[in-house]
């Protein structure tokens, strides 16, 4: 994961990554319910919200431990659940907390927050390794330390 990484003061950027930034902060803390929204406050379109939010993060100096906050849709059978925590144990990835909605229509919301300081992968490639576990859809990366 590190040769995928670059550290970049935000001098070097366009506006519009720090604007991505900064909308991912203001849905983090609640205080805007909408992409639309957010985007229109941040002088950025939508487009270039999907487009960067998996890709522009800050950066904390002071932080030891890398976070990592994913969604998914996980289909309610028997052993899925098991089946995410065993890859991400694979991965060298910890698992903070699992926050999971009832299923309705046999699907359930899972959010989890993840300790990824000894991953040893890149974002992508976490990513398509939980998307390769055929109960796990619509997989997102909603927040990143």
């Amino acid at each position: 994961m590190a040769n995928d990484l670059l550290i970049v003061h935000k001098k070097l950027l366009p506006k519009c990554y720090e604007k991505v930034v900064e909308a991912k902060k203001l849905l983090n803390d609640g205080r805007y319910d909408s992409i639309s929204r957010v985007c229109e406050a941040c002088g950025i379109s939508r487009s270039t919200f999907y487009k960067y939010q998996d890709y522009v993060f800050s950066y904390d100096e002071n932080s030891s431990v890398r976070k990592l906050v994913v969604s998914m849709a996980l289909s309610h059978q028997k052993g899925s659940l098991s089946k995410v925590c065993d890859r991400l144990a694979r991965l060298d990835i910890s698992i903070l907390t699992i926050s999971q909605s009832i299923p309705i229509d046999d699907v359930a919301q899972i959010m989890l927050s993840l300790d990824i300081t000894n991953m040893k992968v890149s974002i992508d490639e976490f990513k398509e390794a939980l998307s390769k576990i055929p109960e796990v859809s619509q997989l997102k990366v909603m927040s990143f330390e």
